[in-house]
C-alpha cells in the first residue's frame, strides 16, 4: 500500500506500507479523495526545511523560538488528516458502518494520504449522498 510522508528535510515521499489493520473501534476505509492542506501540512513541510521545531508533532505547539534552530526532527511523518472514503472492513460491534457505506475521516495519524486507513470511530462520520466526494474531503478543514 502505498502513502505519503514528509521527510526530515521537509521533502515529500511515496512510501510502500503494509495494510493497516483493525485495532480497537474502527474501520478501515479506502479513501477516494484526500485534501491536502497549504496551511498545517504546508507548515510542517516548511518547518522541517528549515529545521525548526515541528511543532505540529511536538504537543501541539512549538517551543523554540522564531527563527532558532532546534535538533533535527528524525523521522518521516505521515501526511494528511481530512479524507473521504468506502468502508472495506470494520471491528466487531462498530455500530453504524458497514463495508461499502461512503465515510469522511479526520485526524493526523488516521486520515492519511494512503491508499488505505485505519479510522477510530469517533473519527469517522457517514457522508450524505448528496454531498460531492471531492468537497467532503475537506471535513476537517
Amino acid at each position: 500500500m502505498k502513502q505519503l510522508f514528509g521527510t526530515p528535510d521537509g521533502r515529500v515521499v511515496i512510501k510502500e506500507m503494509p495494510a493497516p489493520t483493525l485495532r480497537g473501534e474502527g474501520a478501515i476505509v479506502q479513501p477516494k479523495f484526500s485534501a491536502i492542506s497549504i496551511g498545517t501540512e504546508g507548515t510542517m513541510l516548511r518547518e522541517r526545511r528549515a529545521g525548526v521545531a515541528d511543532s505540529h508533532t511536538t504537543k501541539g505547539f512549538s517551543t523554540t523560538p522564531e527563527g532558532e534552530k532546534s535538533a533535527p526532527v528524525a523521522k518521516d511523518l505521515a501526511l494528511g488528516y481530512s479524507n473521504v472514503g468506502i468502508v472495506l472492513e470494520t471491528s466487531a460491534g462498530l455500530d453504524g458502518f458497514r463495508p461499502g457505506d461512503t465515510v469522511t475521516c479526520a485526524g493526523i495519524g488516521f486520515a492519511s494520504h494512503a491508499q488505505q486507513c485505519y479510522v477510530p470511530k469517533n473519527l469517522l462520520a457517514r457522508c450524505p449522498a448528496h454531498v460531492d466526494l471531492r468537497e467532503a474531503a475537506f471535513t476537517t478543514l
